[in-house]
């Protein structure tokens, strides 16, 4: 029997010509795979870097939904339905766990839930000829059971592979906008340390990042797994609270274990505008006190921010970007709040007749408005204008020099702006090329593309050998 899993492609602001140089791979597929009976070959497409093969050879097709993809995933789904009729269609994912009767339209069966101990259930369902429209989990699966992700079947797809690892799941904070604790449960559900351990020391490469919502939300198992990480020689990224930093002891296990980057969810600086979320409440000058301690420590944090909130005006936009650079906060990413199926905010703007119902899933990447915000006159496009303008803004050259460091993550620091100034100002660059005044000016955004070119072209260069030679 073979099975193809399928991980639709997600929009981002890191242009796509860049996926194929530099990755972070979804642990979605390998994870599946390591689930599937070992008597059933399986392989793996990410489209974000490779192309579906609808004539391989397969009896089985999983295609994984987030809301984003769905639009994608039902397509891939129809297609193999249409062309293959021969081959049984699986939908899972969030996005199929929270609509499963909108999924099922698409597919044979809906997998509804985390699905590692469903597999041996499916697939002797398939054998004898009597697959369920529905397959749930009885109870969320014990990650003390879990077998190691299958990374092997990334294998070439790119040129350099961030290794990606999960500790826990679940999430305590029941915040009305968010899915992930209707998904994986309302609390940490963690893997055995030494469990972890040994597939860290498993993995080749030395750059290792944790896609855990919070790995020290469990802090004395943080501890744990932080002191056993040291003398690893990993250099580690992840996403934490900010409370972090609140823990002398646990950021400095942190830092020894070779933490590098967090990712703080800060959300919004509009007090009022927290009360939509059930995070312990942080002030502006607890964020600023414990990003210096962050900083003090040689850590590099991305700031990731919230735009619409029944509290936010049109200076939101400006106040946050303000807030962003008199912290220094290294790297931002922006989003605009998003309604996903399933939660209590978008029964709520349902209800309230304020969600754009025209609009498909695809709209709902956290870069569109999908819904009429209350404190901009209900007006959606000016959270779609605020948002780019705080990428192009943030982003700009101005303001990475003004947030640039003299220290060792220098590199790191104007590699990561430059690609998201890439992403950002395509467009702008190009006019602002032509139009600049100074020879100085041209100059420089000349040699930006040219670099951008060189850069890539030799990362296609060194791909293609990379794949030869497999």
């Amino acid at each position: 029997m073979k099975i193809e899993i399928i991980v639709p492609s997600k929009q981002t602001y890191v242009p796509n010509q860049w996926r194929k140089v530099l990755h972070l791979f979804s642990l979605t597929g390998p994870a599946i795979a390591a689930s599937i009976p070992s008597d059933v070959e399986v392989s793996l497409t990410e489209q974000s870097v490779d192309e579906i093969d609808y004539e391989r050879e397969i009896d089985m097709v999983c295609i994984s939904t987030m809301t984003s993809t769905a639009v994608k995933a039902y397509r891939i789904a129809d297609t193999y339905r249409e062309k293959r009729p021969d081959v049984k269609v699986l939908l899972g994912g969030i996005h199929a766990s929270m609509l499963p009767d909108e999924a099922i339209a698409h597919a044979d069966a809906v997998v509804i839930g985390e699905s590692e101990e469903l597999w041996p259930e499916i697939i002797a369902d398939f054998r004898s000829g009597s697959m369920k429209k529905f397959y749930r989990c009885a109870e969320l699966p014990d990650l003390c059971r879990l077998n190691p992700p299958r990374r092997e079947l990334h294998a070439a797809k790119c040129l350099y592979v961030f290794n990606t690892i999960q500790t826990s799941r679940g999430c305590p904070y029941k915040c009305r906008f968010c899915s992930v604790h209707l998904f994986s449960g309302g609390k940490y559900r963690t893997r055995p340390v030494d469990d972890v351990i040994d597939e860290i020391r498993n993995l080749k490469g030395r750059y290792l990042f944790f896609m855990d919502d919070n790995p020290t939300g469990n802090v004395p198992y943080a501890k744990e797994l932080f002191r056993k990480m040291i003398g690893l020689n990993k250099k580690w990224f992840s996403q934490v609270h900010i409370s972090i930093a609140d823990d002398d002891e646990l950021l400095l296990l942190a830092k020894k274990a070779g933490l590098t980057v967090v990712g703080i969810g800060l959300e919004s600086i509009i007090g009022d505008s927290l009360k939509a979320t059930a995070k312990p409440k942080v002030s502006l000058e607890k964020y600023k006190e414990n990003i210096r301690k962050l900083h003090k420590h040689g850590i590099i944090v991305l700031g990731s921010f919230i735009y619409g909130f029944d509290d936010d005006d049109e200076d939101v936009f400006e106040r946050t970007i303000r807030f962003a650079q008199e912290c220094k906060i290294d790297h931002a990413s922006f989003h605009i709040l998003t309604p996903y199926p399933g939660t209590a905010f978008y029964d709520q703007l349902k209800e309230e007749g304020r969600l754009n119902e025209s609009l498909g899933w695809d709209h709902y990447t956290t870069r569109n408005a999908v819904f009429r915000p209350s404190g901009m006159n209900q007006d959606p496009d000016k959270l779609n204008k605020g948002i780019l303008w705080s990428y192009r803004e943030f982003y700009s050259l101005p303001s990475v020099w003004k947030r640039l460091k003299l220290n060792r993550h220098l590199p790191l620091y104007l590699t990561a702006s430059l690609v998201f100034y890439f992403g950002t100002h395509k467009d702008e660059r190009i006019t602002e090329r032509k139009e600049a005044k100074s020879l100085g000016l041209r100059v420089f955004l000349s040699t930006l593309e040219w670099a951008e070119k060189k850069i890539l072209d030799s990362a296609s260069s060194s791909l293609a050998k990379k794949r030869a030679a497999m």
